[in-house]
């Protein structure tokens, strides 16, 4: 595993900085693939607002509207979509969007 030391600035100037380890884009797919309904790879490529979002929408879809069963294809079907867009995307382009965060 390898890790990355992230330096952010604070509002006073003053600089912060941690290690954390490197995100893969592959983990990224299958989690994607396997529990992108749920939102868990926005969770993981540390989009943390949008997985909160895509976890209340699977959640509305599953329990709120009626033909609930059916509608949880929804947040699948934008999970498939960016499955297949981290299959598409070049590993540098990845780590400029996740690793550079």
């Amino acid at each position: 595993m390898s890790y990355i030391d992230i330096t952010k600035t604070r509002e006073d100037g003053s600089a912060i900085t941690y290690r954390t380890y490197k995100r893969s884009k592959w983990i990224a797919f299958f989690l994607a693939l396997l529990l992108g309904g749920i939102g868990a790879h926005w969770f993981y490529t540390r989009h943390t607002f949008e997985g909160f979002v895509m976890l209340v929408i699977a959640f509305v879809c599953l329990y709120m509207v009626p033909a609930g069963h059916l509608a949880i294809y929804i947040p699948s079907g934008v999970a498939m979509l960016m499955a297949f867009y981290y299959l598409t995307i070049s590993k540098e382009n990845f780590d400029k969007h996740v690793n550079a965060r």
